[in-house]
């Protein structure tokens, strides 16, 4: 009896179902944390006139308190490794410019929902990383995920461009808001397939998020504030309270996006993410009774919608049952991981 083969059969059908599991709880993380992102782009909005370099302070010093006790009572893993800090300042870096679009976009009128579908670009320039710098392949249902999302955007913008060639608008805020969230998606996209090549535990990289917010607004804060020190002082309890719950809620989402990325093909955490659009859309609707019964753009975001929520479902069951469409490096490390610990 060849007992040795049927150990290495064993153990590879214990490393496909551990691998699936991985997977599987990787897109649960990825659409948690777009929950997150959605309350935190929420909070934001509700603070109203409150400087955005003070609401980008406070998430960055609740990033850095969360990071630093979770890492010393739990994972203990060194915040500054020499090997990798540069990659980690740089995706650090990335990260707090999508922070920092996002956040300007919300401030210059755009609705919740329309900022997040353009954001929902990212999936393209994270496919278009991968394939340049990782050499990873494009299984089809991503490709055909990527065309839905772009037509939703194209359609979901088209009103307000429609507008702009006519020469009925000449609202340049919204322009700068669009060109403001899709440097975000860029942005994030960029840190997205750095971090997947860094292979750090997520409570490091997002340590290196919330550095990077907290040290670029003490550097803007006087400026701002010196502009703008009235609005600091009109600020009440109420904003305060929204000012620490975009805080809380952003790193609850990017705890969960981080941690999804190490389990995750980074298309599949940024498309499966984009279900704050839904989201989004449901507060412009009912807290802020944003007008969105354009059929087009309605169209739009349907689409788009579909790609995320469809492509997830469709990885999952191709990973299943046509595992030689991906690469499955991770499963040989699985193999090998329990071989060593044998």
């Amino acid at each position: 009896m060849n007992t040795t083969g049927t150990a290495t059969a064993r153990e590879t059908e214990s490393g496909a179902e551990n691998l699936l599991k991985r997977k599987v709880f990787g897109v649960f993380l990825s659409g948690t944390s777009g929950v997150c992102f959605a309350a935190a782009s929420l909070f934001v909005k509700l603070c109203g006139d409150v400087p955005i370099s003070v609401v980008i302070l406070v998430r960055g010093s609740i990033t850095i308190l969360c990071c630093f006790c979770a890492n010393q009572l739990i994972w203990q893993h060194q915040l500054f490794p020499r090997d990798k800090l540069m990659k980690l300042s740089i995706a650090g870096f990335l990260s707090f410019l999508m922070i920092c679009g996002c956040y300007f976009a919300f401030r210059v009128g755009l609705p919740l929902g329309q900022v997040t579908l353009t954001i929902s670009t990212i999936p393209l320039f994270v496919a278009l990383f991968e394939r340049i710098f990782l050499g990873m392949t494009l299984p089809w249902a991503t490709i055909i995920s990527e065309i839905v999302c772009v037509s939703g955007v194209v359609l979901l913008t088209y009103p307000d461009l429609k507008a702009v060639l006519d020469g009925t608008s000449h609202d340049v805020t919204v322009s700068l808001g669009f060109a403001a969230a899709l440097g975000a998606a860029l942005s994030q996209a960029a840190s997205f397939v750095l971090i997947k090549q860094i292979e750090q535990h997520f409570v490091v990289t997002t340590f290196y998020l919330g550095l990077f917010c907290f040290a670029t607004s003490i550097f803007t804060i006087p400026l701002q504030l010196h502009m703008s020190l009235e609005l600091l002082h009109n600020i009440d309890s109420l904003q305060w309270t929204w000012v620490l719950l975009c805080g809380v809620f952003a790193v609850i989402a990017t705890f969960s996006m981080f941690a999804g990325l190490h389990l995750e093909r980074a298309v599949i955490v940024a498309l499966v993410r984009n279900i704050d659009i839904a989201v989004a859309y449901i507060f412009d609707i009912t807290l802020f009774h944003e007008d969105l019964l354009n059929p087009i753009s309605l169209f739009g975001s349907g689409l788009i919608f579909l790609a995320t929520v469809g492509h997830g479902i469709i990885s999952i069951v191709l990973e299943t049952f046509k595992p030689n469409e991906f690469n499955y490096t991770e499963l040989n490390g699985i193999n090998e991981h329990q071989q060593e610990e044998k």
